[in-house]
């Protein structure tokens, strides 16, 4: 008992090793490379756009999809930026305008994605986007360094997304009578673009007179978003 009564006291908690923290770092300005992948993107699009096409488009279909294709370009390079940096080795900052370009370029994504299935196997192809949108703008939500200015906007957008879906989804999938609530749905999904469209832009202005330092990348996320929301109410 003497022998190991004198054995030395090893505290348990000296043997944890603690996971080294590391400091986010401001993300490199974007170079040609993110340009060549934008134009890779936009290809992308056009070649998509080319296999949906039942006929040969005219001028008019060539240039709307060219325009088109700045938008989607710009959100699928910002994806694809996203998830580089978040595969990274070092911690980068991500800003609000980013989370934005990386959930566009999912979105649109998914919505060229569907017009591949048939008909016959996906009866709601807007169903299955609205969902898909609503859970992308869940996840900047959960971020902890997200301002909160623009946390109200994302959350606006994802109550514009996924309010009318759920409504729709108690009515026909589980019979419930929502009485005067089931006018609702319609009327966000009326007002859904006008409302984010006038969102991003009191935000953006906010931050203009805030004097607020963002990144290339932010304020493209915010104009993908404008510039697919304006083309969206006139194509």
């Amino acid at each position: 008992m003497t022998a190991v009564s004198e054995l030395p006291h090893i505290d348990a908690t000296s043997l944890r090793r603690e996971r080294p923290h590391r400091a986010a770092v401001e993300a490199p300005p974007l170079g040609v490379g993110f340009l060549l992948t934008w134009l890779s993107c936009c290809a992308v699009y056009l070649a998509a756009v080319q296999a949906l096409a039942e006929k040969p488009p005219g001028v008019i279909g060539v240039l709307t999809a060219a325009v088109l294709s700045i938008g989607y370009g710009a959100a699928w390079a910002g994806l694809a930026a996203f998830i580089a940096r978040q595969l990274s080795a070092k911690v980068y900052a991500s800003e609000p305008g980013e989370w934005l370009l990386a959930i566009l370029g999912a979105r649109l994504a998914v919505e060229v994605a569907v017009q591949f299935i048939p008909a016959w196997l996906l009866a709601s192809p807007q169903g299955v986007l609205a969902a898909a949108t609503s859970f992308f703008l869940v996840l900047p939500l959960l971020s902890r360094s997200l301002p909160p200015l623009w946390k109200a906007v994302i959350a606006t957008m994802l109550l514009l997304y996924a309010a009318p879906l759920t409504a729709i989804a108690l009515r026909d999938v589980l019979g419930l009578s929502l009485g005067p609530l089931a006018a609702l749905a319609p009327w966000l999904e009326q007002v859904r673009f006008p409302v984010i469209l006038i969102a991003l832009i009191l935000a953006a202005a906010i931050e203009a007179w805030r004097k607020t330092r963002r990144t290339a990348l932010h304020w493209l996320g915010v104009l993908a978003w404008i510039w697919t929301l304006v083309l969206g109410a006139f194509i």
